[in-house]
């Protein structure tokens, strides 16, 4: 009956991994479609319940799969010492501390040679996102401004000593806390290969928290087991969603799941909010959207062919949208109704993709082109705008590593008109920003270095500075 809403809820978190759609520069997507991978990015919020902390219920498509609810569990590969685990929006971010296992083994072997006796052994262990900066298509312009809090790579997470669970330091300040799944054994040193956690809270940095909580939190192992091989359901999926404050005194919001129902071939899925409200989630399979009906925005319905999605709709008025594919799945066109036939569809953009030369060259509805070249890791390196045919403008991107170093305009024939350079602090926040440029018109001119930096030969300049003090955390 429920199987599929229960199924999305529980997908692994490998299944979504793509930074390059996820964690790049805004400027890479256009109309949804990334033009360094040709993959269409679907994210949105579904559901939302208000409150003094709302609830929020978002879900994302790329890659022919939807997901939902994607951080809620992870896993840990013993040997490897490696944690994977998804954010919200689809991203897959690796923790590693690979001699973890070497000082836990260490530690049991003293204790039963010395009964009694301490080593330097840590009652926790600290993994840090794996080389996160150099994933290809991660940028700290991502969410659309530069800051910490959106520094993805600044996060860590602490390992209990016993592996009955961890707290994750994500980069906005938010502490997320898993548990080990109630269906797994106890963790036997040396024996066990993979260990799966769930996410049962989340304390913000306002002190505030939201729960998660599963269907058969109270049930023992052998039930779950036994419900699970009778019904196929996931013993680990969320039942209930529900935020308060730090002691749990007060509920702020909630969404519960409370039931599914079938529909001959398709299944819906109700979530139920404490303000009344309800949100009907369609599927056609644990992989295919088919109808989003909820009160927060006009009724959505997703068509898909081949397990790709080809159409979006927006009733009642039928405001819909068209992805057209090349024959490799990647997308050639984004097609909507013209504006005098509306059966009729024109294409709005047009991908004409060189992957070999790192090129995309988009057509808009007037047939002018922009052409987007980036580099071996991904990132925008250069963008030219084209009106009636003809070279506008230019931007220019310099990296370091994941965080952008600076962003300058040029003019058609190719001479600098402004530039930004930042420079940032340890926890990626910008300590300082400058706009160089001709800004009161003074004979010297910008000029760029072949670095790409901005060359300081006395053109004015306007410098913001900013001093960050360490995040304090709410009182309790």
């Amino acid at each position: 009956m429920h199987r599929l809403l229960l199924l999305l809820l529980s997908l692994p978190a490998l299944f979504f991994a793509n930074t390059a759609l996820t964690e790049n520069d805004p400027a890479s997507i256009v109309s949804g479609v990334s033009v360094i991978t040709g993959d269409f990015y679907f994210y949105d919020e579904a559901f939302r319940v208000e409150g003094t902390e709302a609830c929020s219920l978002k879900l994302h498509y790329m890659k022919g799969s939807w997901g939902f609810l994607n951080h809620h569990t992870c896993e840990l590969a013993v040997k490897e010492g490696e944690i994977t685990i998804a954010e919200e929006n689809g991203t897959i971010i690796k923790y590693r501390n690979t001699g973890w296992l070497n000082r836990l083994k260490k530690r049991e072997k003293n204790r039963k040679k010395y009964p009694g006796t301490t080593d330097d052994c840590p009652e926790f262990f600290r993994f840090h996102a794996y080389a996160f900066q150099e994933t290809p298509g991660v940028a700290n312009t991502a969410r659309g401004y530069i800051s910490g809090q959106t520094d993805l790579r600044t996060q860590y997470l602490d390992l209990h000593v016993t592996t009955d669970g961890f707290i994750l330091h994500a980069s906005d300040g938010t502490l997320r806390d898993y548990h080990r799944e109630e269906t797994q054994e106890d963790f036997k040193l040396g024996k066990t290969e993979k260990y799966f956690y769930q996410l049962r809270a989340e304390e913000l940095p306002n002190g505030n928290k939201i729960h998660y909580k599963r269907r058969w939190d109270h049930w023992n192992k052998k039930d779950m087991r036994r419900e699970f091989q009778r019904s196929g359901y996931k013993p680990n999926s969320i039942g209930e969603i529900r935020t308060s404050n730090r002691n749990d005194t007060k509920t702020y919001s909630r969404v519960e799941f409370p039931y599914t129902y079938s529909d001959i071939s398709f299944h819906k899925g109700v979530a139920s909010g404490s303000d009344d409200r309800r949100a009907r989630l369609t599927f056609f399979s644990e992989q295919q959207m088919v109808k989003i009906d909820s009160p927060d925005h006009p009724e959505q319905e997703f068509l898909h062919t081949d397990k790709k999605l080809y159409r979006i709709n927006h009733k009642p008025n039928l405001r819909s949208m068209e992805i057209l594919y090349y024959a490799n799945d990647k997308v050639k066109a984004i097609a909507v109704p013209a504006i005098d036939s509306p059966n009729t569809f024109v294409n709005l953009y047009q991908f004409h993709y060189d992957f070999n030369e790192r090129t995309t060259r988009v057509l808009d509805a007037y047939l002018n082109p922009v052409i987007y070249r980036w580099d071996e890791n991904l990132r925008l390196k250069q963008i030219e705008h084209y009106t009636d045919q003809k070279l506008y403008h230019t931007e220019r991107f310099v990296w370091d590593g994941s965080r952008i170093r600076c962003k300058s305009i040029h003019d058609s024939c190719g001479a600098p008109i402004s530039a930004r350079t930042f420079a940032y602090d340890d926890k990626g926040n910008v300590k300082e920003e400058i706009l160089w440029g001709n800004i009161s018109g003074q004979i010297v001119s910008l000029q760029i270095g072949e670095d790409g930096l901005p060359q300081d030969n006395g053109i004015e300049k306007s410098i913001t500075r900013k001093i960050l003090g360490r995040l304090s955390r709410a009182p309790s």
